[in-house]
């Protein structure tokens, strides 16, 4: 078990049941019987479920191989389900994007499989200088860093400054959970009803350790870091 907050949960039962609900709704779709709001709100859930089942996967304690063929899934149902709606229409995708391209180079993925992510961001216009700092990390100069806001400033446009370890700790301990009460999946391990809650992680912290190449062991132990994501 990874999982540092001490919560209870059963992310096997979590990952056991999301397969299953994607089974269902892929069949949906393929029967030709939704029509096309219901499609675009089938495929929706189905981008949610499989990012969810790959970060609980992370959470439970598998390794890098396992993690990986979960996010190619992800990837493969981001691809051909997401519209970039924006912040207003779209609250909650952001975090889908930061995520996929935050797994996909901590994962090292093959740079086509990365492409799958970065061609449907660039499709629909994002701009955003976290996301442009971490494609431009994996990809070099073929993705050029040209954002200079946020697209959800709380609690990303904190980390311009992270460039250390203490900067991380207190980034991790002070910032990054405060910031996402408006997150839908914030306080899901308080869910008593349903079995919501996949891990919380901050996935970003351990992208900018990997590309900034900071020294990260005092982290190892830290709430919300991914550590092993980083050192795989």
């Amino acid at each position: 078990m990874r999982d540092k907050t001490g919560y209870k949960s059963n992310f096997t039962e979590l990952i056991e049941v999301d397969k299953e609900g994607i089974k269902r709704l892929t069949q949906a779709i393929s029967s030709g019987e939704a029509n096309e709001s219901r499609r675009k709100a089938i495929q929706d859930a189905i981008i949610e479920d499989s990012i969810h089942i790959t970060i609980a996967q992370y959470s439970t304690g598998n390794t890098k191989d396992v993690v990986t063929i979960d996010l190619l899934d992800s990837i493969k149902a981001f691809e051909e389900g997401f519209k970039w709606g924006g912040v207003e229409l779209g609250y909650g995708q952001y975090e889908q994007m930061l995520w996929l391209v935050c797994l996909g180079l901590l994962c090292d993925i093959p740079a086509d499989d990365f492409r799958r992510i970065t061609n449907i961001i660039k499709r629909d216009g994002v701009k955003d200088k976290l996301l442009d700092f971490i494609i431009h990390g994996k990809l070099g100069n073929e993705w050029p860093v040209t954002a200079h806001n946020y697209i959800e400033p709380s609690p990303y446009k904190n980390v311009d400054s992270l460039s250390s370890a203490a900067e991380l700790k207190q980034y991790l301990s002070k910032v990054w959970y405060n910031g996402q009460v408006d997150a839908a999946w914030h306080n899901s391990h308080l869910n008593t009803k349903v079995n919501t809650y996949f891990g919380y992680w901050a996935w970003e912290t351990a992208a900018i350790v990997k590309l900034k190449g900071i020294e990260d062991s005092s982290l190892k132990e830290q709430k919300y870091y991914p550590y092993d994501a980083v050192h795989w």
